[in-house]
């Protein structure tokens, strides 16, 4: 039975594809590199942004792509957009029970801004971000560290997500999973086998109750 739910941020809990999209696009015009559309750039929502930017912008300092992407990213707080249901799904979570964690590939400045953007913060019990592990999902380290804050064993939990990245981490981590179809990669998800899948947030409550605690 589940005691707690792992989230994605982007794409999950949070609509923050322009957010993305235009600092992918003002970095590379900052450094000269020929645009890039955004149906490859959406592919790359979700993995860590070193790997992003060795596709986007091979042979460039990272460091350099990185602060100026995340110069951007500070400076347009405006452009995070929470999904509707994503506030009232985390606190009936907590109301009834159940631990929540947010496990994302993003670095410490934005998580932290957009976490502060969205209120988000208030309604987490643990949040892991890149900084906090070596290994990215889906990698399982990130999640089982989360699940280890929060004293509860993988069989236990349900990791929810919109990309492989989070399907697979959840699986490698050995807890179940549910894939969101709203999220920019969301349309692929079903390839990953999650254990459910959702085009509604609201409907994650109703398969977690389900579950019971």
């Amino acid at each position: 039975m589940f005691k707690a739910v792992l989230f994605d941020l982007d794409g999950t809990l949070a609509d923050t594809t322009e957010y993305i999209l235009q600092a992918f696009d003002h970095v590379l015009k900052l450094n000269g590199v020929a645009s890039v559309d955004h149906a490859t750039m959406k592919k790359l929502i979700g993995i860590p942004l070193r790997d992003c930017y060795q596709v986007l912008a091979p042979g460039l300092n990272y460091e350099e792509l990185r602060d100026a992407h995340t110069q951007f990213q500070l400076e347009n707080v405006q452009l995070i957009k929470l999904f509707p249901a994503s506030l009232s799904i985390l606190k009936s979570l907590r109301e009834t029970g159940f631990k929540t964690g947010l496990v994302t590939t993003r670095g410490p400045k934005t998580l932290h801004c957009v976490l502060e953007q969205s209120g988000l913060d208030k309604l987490l019990d643990v949040v892991v971000g890149e900084a906090d592990v070596q290994q990215q999902k889906p990698h399982p380290e990130a999640l089982l560290l989360a699940l280890s804050k929060l004293g509860v064993e993988p069989p236990n939990a349900v990791m929810v997500g919109d990309s492989e990245a989070d399907i697979r981490g959840g699986q490698n981590a050995g807890m179940k999973t549910i894939g969101v179809t709203f999220g920019p990669n969301g349309h692929h998800v079903r390839e990953f086998q999650p254990d459910w899948v959702v085009d509604e947030m609201r409907l994650i409550l109703e398969i977690i109750n389900k579950q019971g605690k």
